[in-house]
């Protein structure tokens, strides 16, 4: 579907007239948008404009999935329009007798996948067209657009990405996990300081990335190395890779974190897997840079070991331990 939205115009200055000569030629292009269900492309080779954002640097495009707004050469009334196209919302949805038919099929196969990952993971490549086709079906039926039903979309969602990461180590099912990935920003969308929907996209970033850094493993060890050939190692391209899936990790889990705190929810469990996020990208990144991600690990761990009833794992006891006494209180 493309939907024009206004004309923006530029000036410049006429040649041969002085450089601070206020005649200038207007110059009036169209702009169109071509909606997608998961993004938005603007019809100009320099911009790309995703579901949640809008990024471009020069002659090629750059998604983000971050919640940020930059439009530059755009008037302010196509700005408002785009941004208004952006955070709408779909209110209202309700899905048809045999879209409700069809939810309740996938919920079934989905609660029979879910038991087939605790009692028979080896299994998992058999429920491969399964979990396509309730993608497909859910994708099909706008189920994601309903305001109302956020934790049936939630748990749908969850076990996908249980599915996708199965073994996290040994790489994932790409297509799901993006599937997942996009599917968490959708109603994010509807609900932006839901902690549960933050906390599963920090959670699948955190997990694509696990295959970079079993790499990572498997190539260096475990060994102490000197801050040069960190830095050496750091512009490699697995740690760039890691890096590219850390950081937004990292970020979701912060604002998780800051949305917990919102609402009194705050838990054990998400402040280990922020401190975790934030200790490998400190893993992966340049001396210079790695230090502020410990002492965030650090600060998170405290304050997990502040939670009454909740216990660290013994690693993240033992990394505590170790390094928390050079990371000011």
């Amino acid at each position: 579907m493309v939907v024009k939205v206004a004309e923006w115009s530029y000036f410049d200055q006429q040649k041969g007239n002085h450089p601070n000569s206020r005649r200038r030629r207007r110059h009036r292009r169209r702009l169109s948008l071509t909606i997608w269900p998961s993004t938005i492309h603007m019809r100009r080779p320099d911009c790309q404009i995703p579901a949640l954002g809008v990024s471009g640097d020069g002659n090629h495009s750059v998604v983000s999935p971050y919640p940020r707004l930059t439009l530059s050469s755009i008037s302010d009334s196509v700005a408002f329009v785009i941004t208004a196209l952006l955070i709408g919302k779909d209110k209202g949805t309700v899905l048809s007798e045999k879209s409700e038919a069809n939810l309740a099929n996938v919920k079934h196969n989905l609660e029979l996948l879910d038991n087939m990952l605790l009692e028979r993971p080896g299994e998992w490549e058999q429920w491969l067209s399964t979990a396509r086709s309730a993608t497909r079906a859910i994708d099909a039926m706008s189920f994601l657009k309903d305001t109302g039903r956020l934790q049936e979309q939630v748990w749908l969602i969850q076990v996908l990405q249980n599915y996708a990461f199965h073994d996290a180590d040994e790489g994932c099912i790409r297509d799901i996990a993006r599937w997942c990935q996009s599917s968490w920003l959708r109603v994010l969308r509807d609900h932006p300081d839901n902690v549960t929907i933050l906390k599963g996209l920090g959670n699948n970033w955190l997990q694509i990335s696990q295959g970079y850094l079993a790499r990572i493993h498997n190539e260096e060890g475990s060994c102490v190395s000197s801050d040069s050939t960190v830095n050496k190692n750091a512009q490699g391209p697995l740690h760039v890779e890691a890096r590219t899936h850390l950081q937004p990790a990292v970020d979701f889990f912060s604002k998780a974190v800051a949305a917990a705190e919102g609402s009194n929810s705050l838990t054990g469990e998400l402040l280990s897997s922020a401190a975790e996020a934030s200790m490998n990208l400190g893993n992966v990144s340049p001396s210079s840079c790695a230090e502020q991600h410990f002492a965030r690990a650090v600060k998170y761990l405290r304050r997990t070991v502040a939670i009454p009833g909740y216990s660290l794992s013994t690693f993240f006891q033992e990394y505590l331990d170790d390094y928390g006494r050079f990371v000011a209180a």
